[in-house]
């Protein structure tokens, strides 16, 4: 019995932590965010919402880990589609595994999304994040 009490408490206890970080992320002004459109092998369309940000004249965004799914396609059609403001630009996603430009990017992410990345970054670790540079396709 005392094994089912310590259980529920502790499914009440993650689920009151879990509905904290919804409605506080909810809450956030997380800043600009910008929609990624990219194809899986079967030519299915993926938008994900994302962070951007500029450094050295270059648009970069991040991906959390290697293991994200939207990395993935681009990583296998990195001609990739960008809904930002009124705009849709064309680029091809170039990650990197350098460990310079990661520095910089996760630093430019911290300084323009503040608190958000903060949070977001307890719940990953940087060092495992992978930035990708977006080189302009030609017409756009």
């Amino acid at each position: 019995m005392r094994t089912d009490r310590a259980m529920r408490a502790l499914l009440v206890a993650v689920g009151v932590l879990v509905g904290a970080i919804v409605l506080a992320s909810s809450a956030l002004d997380e800043g600009e965010v910008v929609t990624l459109v990219t194809k899986s092998g079967d030519g299915v369309v993926h938008e994900t919402p994302l962070w951007i940000v500029e450094w050295n004249g270059q648009v970069y965004l991040r991906a959390g880990s290697s293991r994200t799914e939207w990395l993935a396609r681009l990583r296998a059609y990195p001609e990739v589609t960008l809904h930002r403001g009124d705009e849709t630009l064309s680029f091809t996603a170039v990650p990197s595994d350098d460990p310079k430009t990661r520095a910089a990017i996760n630093e430019r992410m911290a300084a323009k999304y503040g608190f958000a990345d903060r949070l977001w970054g307890h719940l990953s670790d940087r060092q495992r994040s992978v930035p990708i540079l977006l080189e302009p396709r030609a017409g756009t």
